[in-house]
């Protein structure tokens, strides 16, 4: 389901924190994957296995949307791994409890790896086939960047 960009009347007091931390949070990730180490951008945290209410899932579909709609306005292509810092980083400050995954597959003879977003065990409006990927050990992980 797409999102499309509503009217600047219509959004929502959440939707408008979802939209200006990802206009800032989208750039800081795309840079950070490209020019830091691994270990300076994905910073681990606490578990967050805990499960979430219908509502909080709901939340968290919606966040995944709005995440989606901001990228298809900016000049980058997302990448599965930037789009899944954006978001866990959305949905941490929302108080959401989520789940960075990673997962590799062996497919012709190469090394693929995919990374998606969970919350309560379903995967956030998930672009890619992740059930194609042996998941890895879960990785709670966010940007190492101070909400606003």
């Amino acid at each position: 389901m797409r999102t499309s960009w509503p009217k600047r009347q219509t959004l929502r007091d959440a939707d408008w924190g979802v939209v200006l931390r990802c206009l800032w949070l989208i750039p800081a990730a795309e840079a950070s994957v490209r020019w830091r180490a691994p270990q300076q951008w994905l910073v681990t945290d606490a578990d967050t296995r805990a499960s979430s209410s219908p509502e909080t899932t709901a939340q968290a579909a919606q966040a995944a949307r709005w995440v989606d709609a901001v990228y298809r306005r900016l000049p980058f292509s997302p990448t599965c791994l930037t789009r899944g810092l954006v978001l866990a980083q959305v949905l941490r400050w929302r108080g959401v409890p989520c789940r960075l995954r990673v997962g590799v597959r062996k497919q012709d003879g190469r090394l693929e790896a995919h990374a998606w977003v969970e919350c309560d065990g379903q995967a956030l409006a998930e672009t890619g086939d992740h059930r194609h990927f042996a998941a890895l050990e879960p990785v709670p992980a966010r940007l190492g960047v101070k909400a606003l």
